[in-house]
């Protein structure tokens, strides 16, 4: 259910502006038979998320807020036996808060994300809240998308970060993940035609940036097994503390074109990375920057060659790394490409070390379709080849690719 009010229309206030007020209800039912009928608390069949929300704008200015309460539900047990298992004794509640705000005006663009994520893992089916079978976050019922910078460049997508919006329960630190809060700035300006730094066709700036921490949490344990911990733990989240940092980024982006057929992007990418958080805590933090420049020559007629270089420096996990590609498009539908990312020092991912990343392969478009062939080896992750982006597993060999839409 999604309803709201246009107050500034009802009340003739705001005249170059508006304000807009809205309510959402979703809900889920599903029945869950116990397993610890002795010790089980009642637990829920019907699981509810409501929000409130206010929509403003005035001339050039915007701002929204929303806030989210999700009901009382379980969470999974922090040691899985045969199948996914749920803790019986205690229910959590989950809820959100997020603030955006933004500038615009011709030439310029500042926005401004708060968000402040809690509990809010959900599904329509329980056995699908657990991220280590679901990494794809198949059947959920809300859309969390990671607030940071998107890159289409592969070295740039080896960090890649992803909201961490969920309860789970460890046997080693940190004991409980209860979500993450953080933030994320975004500045556009257009250096005028004509100036120095803008030349003959202007130049465009991008300067973003982001952090993310996880909550702060203190947590009760009374029935706790040595390292393990019991299904009766309960805990309390600190609601404005940024100190456990996650991920944070900041990216400059310079578009510049040179003439008619010449055009180029530079970018630059500093970023830290907390793996042992995000991934396994076998893993380290890891502190990069990233450098890549892009050119595109067009020759007309649908022509074109674009060349990519790509560095990734890092003294952490798997060192420094280097990658480019090339393209050249036959026309507007048809293109080939060869690309190869290399690292090439002795790193702590004997996986990564010394190990030419490759792919060759082309691609055709018609219409609403894409048919795409080729042939290399994936490391795994975000690869992304004349704006097509998709997620592949590492394997090396041949793929063919068909995409459509109705």
């Amino acid at each position: 259910v999604d309803n709201q009010i246009n107050i500034s229309n009802s009340f003739n206030i705001i005249p170059k502006g508006s304000l807009v007020i809205g309510f959402s209800y979703v809900g889920k039912k599903e029945k869950y038979d116990t397993v610890q009928n002795e010790s089980s608390i009642n637990i829920p069949e019907l699981v509810n998320a409501y929000s409130a929300r206010i929509n403003f704008t005035n001339g050039d200015f915007y701002s929204d807020v929303e806030y989210v309460l999700k009901s009382k539900d379980m969470r999974l047990k922090s040691i899985p036996g045969t199948g996914i298992e749920f803790s019986e004794q205690e229910t959590f509640e989950g809820s959100a808060l997020l603030w955006t705000a933004g500038y615009s005006q011709k030439g310029f663009g500042l926005s401004y994300n708060f968000r402040r994520l809690e509990n809010m893992r959900f599904f329509s089916e329980r056995v699908f809240s657990d991220p280590l079978t679901n990494p794809t976050n198949q059947l959920s019922v809300n859309y969390l998308p990671a607030l940071n910078k998107q890159h289409d460049y592969t070295l740039a997508n080896i960090y890649l970060y992803q909201t961490q919006p969920g309860l789970t329960v460890q046997n080693y630190d940190p004991i409980v993940k209860a979500g993450e809060i953080g933030h994320f700035i975004d500045l556009f300006y257009n250096i005028k035609k004509g100036s120095f730094l803008g030349g003959k066709y202007g130049t465009k700036l991008n300067i973003n940036m982001s952090y993310w921490a996880s909550l702060d949490t203190q947590y009760n344990d009374p029935n706790s097994t040595g390292p393990i911990t019991g299904d009766g733990l309960t805990y309390q989240s600190d609601f404005f503390n940024f100190k456990n940092k996650l991920f944070s980024d900041i990216n400059i982006e310079i578009r510049k074109k040179w003439n008619k057929k010449l055009s180029s992007i530079f970018t630059y990418i500093n970023l830290f990375y907390d793996k042992s958080y995000l991934e396994l805590p076998i893993y380290g933090e890891v502190r990069s920057w990233i450098g890549v420049a892009e050119s595109t020559y067009k020759f007309g007629g649908g022509k074109s060659f674009r060349l990519e270089i790509q560095h990734l420096s890092t003294n952490d996990d798997a060192r420094n790394w280097m990658g480019g590609t090339a393209e050249y498009f036959f026309n507007s539908k048809f293109g080939i490409y060869l690309n190869d990312s290399y690292n090439y020092e002795t790193s702590n991912v004997p996986t990564d070390t010394k190990v030419h990343f490759y792919n060759f392969g082309g691609s055709y478009v018609s219409g609403a379709s894409r048919l795409a062939l080729n042939y290399g080896r994936q490391r795994g992750g975000l690869l992304c080849v004349g704006g097509v982006c998709r997620q592949v597993s590492p394997n090396t060999g041949l793929t063919l690719n068909f995409t459509t839409t109705f």
